[in-house]
């Protein structure tokens, strides 16, 4: 209901209710395309975490399609004291004789002079000190402790440095290599001068290489930690014992097969069940969905079609139904966790083959892999839905702001029209007074 107010504040028309209404009823337009702005950023939105998901189930799938990556290993020691050792899924099963006959050891080497301080006495006034072609230069007396924290600070230096004190009021320069093995030997040039003088002797400890063997096969290796000789399994040679043979096992741990298939399991599910409630809100009529969309139709489809398939890849099992996946009455991915158990207690070879493939014939993952990354991969399907809504969404935009600028104009001149209005009543206004007050007068004869 009109206030009454007005722009000059003489009349009884409120001119500013009146242009609100026509520009309210104007932007209806606007407001349709806001509405429908809102519901594509909702559609974008929907098919980003439907990308997300996707991407959850590729790495769920990875695993299962994989010899190499399926199951797990597990490595245990005979005796953990001297060797341990931990193992990948590449791990082969098995039984490997290990006996260490020598440890990975760095190059150590201390100053044969000593020294009855280590922090206020200089042990040398010039000259430098050599290691590996290195120079540490000395320009000013330098006490042990200097010079240590100059070699510690020089990063291309191959050793570290400490001061020891090997007996009470005695202190030692101490080179240590930084990596073991022979590779990690160091040479020392000494050119220092001045000072107390500091000199070196023979190694304290040579630098050697670890050997062992593994099945009687020998081996050496720059480290004690070993990753390139049993294949997916790392040993951590940490005792010499010749006499020693050290048995380490590779056993199958099938609680990591297990547990792969449980996380596929929850990755389609909820896949299925974002599927579901995305066509439950668009039976509702809602508009920020992609219920209706062929593509989240299509793929959920195509997904329970290749679970249902029958794969002949020339092993026991053609079906997951076999293995101990399939469907309950809600749609829902299940496993039986027992089936799975009974066709893989020889080994997972056949399951593999169900899984995996075998040969050039593709297994349900491989399958599974190749349809899901039609639609993720750049170019595929979920990007492209994305990128089509981002045209709609710039195209909405611009319509938008047209509009706005256009009901802007619209408004202003309005307003000066309606300004001119005002001014004209207000002008009779006055004039209606001055008459009626002029006829006041001619009244009083």
């Amino acid at each position: 209901m009109a206030s009454g107010i007005t722009f000059s504040g003489f009349n009884n028309v409120d001119f500013s209710y009146i242009l609100n209404a026509i520009m309210q009823q104007e932007s209806q337009p606007v407001v349709a395309l806001q509405a429908q702005q809102r519901a594509l950023q909702s559609q974008q939105s929907a098919f980003s975490t439907l990308a997300s998901k996707l991407t959850a189930l590729e790495t769920a799938m990875k695993p299962l399609a994989e010899r190499s990556q399926f199951g797990g290993r597990t490595a245990n020691s005979s005796n953990s004291a001297s060797v341990t050792a931990s193992a990948t899924s590449a791990a082969s099963v098995g039984a490997y004789d290990i006996v260490v006959t020598e440890l990975a050891k760095s190059q150590t080497t201390a100053s044969n002079s000593t020294h009855a301080d280590k922090d206020t006495t200089a042990a040398a006034s010039g000259g430098a000190l050599v290691i590996n072609g290195v120079s540490i230069a000395v320009t000013v007396p330098a006490t042990l402790q200097d010079l240590a924290d100059a070699i510690n600070a020089n990063d291309d230096v191959a050793v570290t440095a400490a001061v020891v004190s090997p007996t009470p009021g005695s202190f030692q320069l101490v080179l240590t290599g930084k990596t073991t093995g022979t590779d990690g030997a160091f040479t020392i040039q000494n050119n220092l001068t001045g000072g107390s003088g500091v000199t070196f002797g023979a190694n304290a400890q040579n630098a050697t290489n670890a050997a062992f063997t593994v099945n009687n096969v020998a081996v050496q290796s720059a480290s004690n930690t070993v990753e390139d000789v049993i294949p997916g399994v790392s040993l951590t040679l940490l005792k010499k014992d010749p006499a020693a043979t050290v048995n380490v096992s590779v056993t199958a741990d099938q609680q990591a097969a297990v547990d792969q298939v449980k996380a596929f399991v929850t990755a389609f599910n909820d896949i299925l069940t974002f599927a579901k409630d995305q066509s439950a809100a668009a039976g509702k009529g809602e508009t920020g969905n992609i219920g209706r969309d062929a593509l989240l139709r299509g793929l959920r489809n195509e997904l329970r079609g290749e679970m249902h398939h029958e794969y002949a890849t020339g092993g026991t099992y053609s079906y997951l139904s076999q293995v101990g996946l399939g469907f309950d009455r809600s749609g829902k991915l299940t496993f039986d966790q027992n089936k799975f158990a009974e066709a893989t207690k020889g080994g997972n070879g056949e399951v593999m083959k169900l899984f995996a493939g075998s040969g050039a014939v593709k297994g349900v993952f491989t399958k599974l892999q190749e349809l899901v990354t039609g639609y993720t991969e750049a170019g595929g399907l979920v990007p492209d839905a994305k990128e089509r809504i981002s045209d709609q969404l710039k195209s909405v935009a611009n319509r938008i702001s047209s509009m706005e600028a256009r009901l802007a104009i619209r408004r202003a001149a309005l307003n000066k029209e309606f300004i001119a209005t005002d001014q004209a009543m207000s002008t009779l206004n006055k004039s209606v007074e001055a008459l009626s007050s002029l006829g006041g007068q001619y009244r009083l004869f």
